[in-house]
C-alpha cells in the first residue's frame, strides 16, 4: 500500500498508534484504547507526530515511556524491540546493576548464574534492585559466562 505521504514506515507507525487507541475493531484495541491508553490531541494530526518524534529510524519501535501513561511526545521514544521487552506489563521482571537494565534472561547470560539464582534473588527479597541482587548472588558459586 502506498502512502500518500513521503515518511510511509513513520505514517504507518502513526496510523497503527491511532487505530489501537481509537478503533475498538482493531485487534489490539483491548490493550490500548480499551484499558484509557489514549493519543494526545496534537498527535491527531500526522505532520505535528513526525515534527515532535522525527521520521521512525530504521528497526526502532515506538514505545511509550510509562506504560500506563498515553501517547504523548514526553512519553514517548524510539526504542529497540529488547527495549521495548523491559517495558512489558506482562511480568518482565527487569532489574538494574550497574546503572543497567535488563531483564532476569539477561542476567543469566550476562553473569553466567544459573537461572533460579537470579529468580529466587529477586523472589527472596522482593526487589530487583542491584545491592540486595548482589547480596543474594555474592553467596553463590557461578562460573563468568
Amino acid at each position: 500500500m502506498k502512502s500518500r505521504y513521503k515518511y510511509p514506515d513513520t505514517y504507518i507507525v502513526w496510523n497503527s498508534m491511532r487505530m489501537r487507541c481509537l478503533n475498538p475493531h482493531s485487534q489490539h484495541y483491548k490493550n490500548y484504547g480499551g484499558r484509557g491508553i489514549k493519543v494526545c490531541e496534537r498527535w491527531n494530526e500526522f505532520m505535528n507526530f513526525l515534527s515532535d518524534m522525527g521520521c521512525a529510524p530504521e528497526d526502532l519501535t515506538l514505545e511509550r515511556i510509562d506504560n500506563n501513561g498515553n501517547y504523548c511526545k514526553e512519553n514517548c521514544r524510539w526504542a529497540t524491540r529488547k527495549e521495548q521487552a523491559l517495558n512489558r506489563r506482562c511480568g518482565t521482571i527487569v532489574v538494574e546493576i550497574d546503572s543497567r537494565r535488563d531483564s532476569v534472561r539477561g542476567w543469566i547470560k550476562i553473569l553466567g548464574v544459573p537461572p533460579a539464582a537470579i529468580i529466587r534473588a529477586v523472589r527472596k527479597n522482593g526487589t530487583t534492585h542491584e545491592q540486595e541482587i548482589r547480596k543474594y548472588l555474592n553467596g553463590i558459586p557461578h562460573e563468568p559466562g
